[in-house]
């Protein structure tokens, strides 16, 4: 496999979370891709977020952006906590629409799906943090939890940091050698008895909860457990797609709960809740 910054030079995509260039332009444009291919793009680096080399003064430091935006899925984000910040964070951390497009969370008419790759790019962790791009199945609303609106993505991936191991520039939230980096939580003055991430057995819950939601799409023959992708192309009812596509949120947001607990918790259990009804 080629080193990063080697594939980059010689695959340069318009896409714009895997280059510095892409990056910069489309914060510019608000577009979801780049005018044309990158030449010699560079991997995401100091400058793609920072001022750098601007003015040669502190304000170089600044981030590039801060401001809201339309989500790719259509839905206005601002993550206002710590000025914005987690909004640049969320340009590249959110999913994109796939094709066929979901437009009735609650529908049994069929979509043909034509790859088994259906369903959110991963890095969906800015828009769960905020409450958004997951879908409403059976008439169920998703409260938000504390994290939307007091903390922002460096408030706990760029805190206390361990070295080189977590917190920091590192952006690593729990390493073998430390474990999780329970101090950004307790540091806030929002934990202060943690002894890691499963606060309040919140992760074991979520973990619970996955596990059988996992089972249940696996069961209905939509989920292929060993490559975690659809089970095959074909059609499949909306609302199957829907709960899909959540469980794809949940999966690649990574956190079990901690970036946004109540959200992640009432779309599991909402689907859930939709094969227990037929009897899974």
């Amino acid at each position: 496999m080629l080193p990063e910054a080697l594939y980059l030079k010689q695959h340069v995509p318009p896409a714009p979370c895997h280059s510095s260039q892409g990056f910069e332009e489309v914060i510019q444009t608000n577009l979801d891709t780049t005018a044309a291919p990158i030449a010699n793009a560079a991997e995401i680096n100091c400058r793609t977020c920072h001022q750098i080399h601007t003015t040669y003064t502190n304000a170089d430091w600044a981030l590039k952006t801060t401001a809201s935006f339309t989500t790719r899925t259509g839905a206005s984000l601002d993550l206002a906590a710590a000025g914005g910040s987690a909004n640049l964070c969320a340009r590249c951390h959110q999913p994109r629409k796939a094709s066929p497009w979901i437009t009735d969370p609650n529908g049994t008419d069929s979509l043909n799906v034509t790859s088994t790759r259906w369903g959110p790019h991963h890095g969906p962790q800015g828009t769960m943090v905020a409450g958004l791009a997951a879908f409403e199945i059976g008439g169920a609303t998703y409260g938000n939890s504390p994290h939307r609106n007091v903390a922002s993505c460096g408030t706990c991936h760029g805190g206390y940091a361990q070295g080189d191991l977590v917190g920091g520039h590192t952006l690593h939230m729990t390493n073998p050698e430390t474990g999780d980096n329970v101090k950004v939580c307790q540091n806030a003055g929002c934990h202060p008895e943690a002894t890691d991430f499963d606060v309040d057995g919140v992760q074991t819950q979520i973990r619970g909860m996955y596990q059988t939601l996992k089972v249940q799409l696996a069961t209905a023959g939509v989920l292929d457990t060993n490559t975690m992708l659809l089970k095959k192309k074909g059609k499949y009812t909306e609302a199957t797609l829907a709960v899909y596509w959540n469980f794809c949120l949940v999966d690649a947001d990574r956190s079990m709960g901690v970036h946004n607990y109540k959200y992640t918790r009432d779309m599991l259990q909402a689907g859930i809740n939709y094969f227990n009804a037929k009897g899974l």
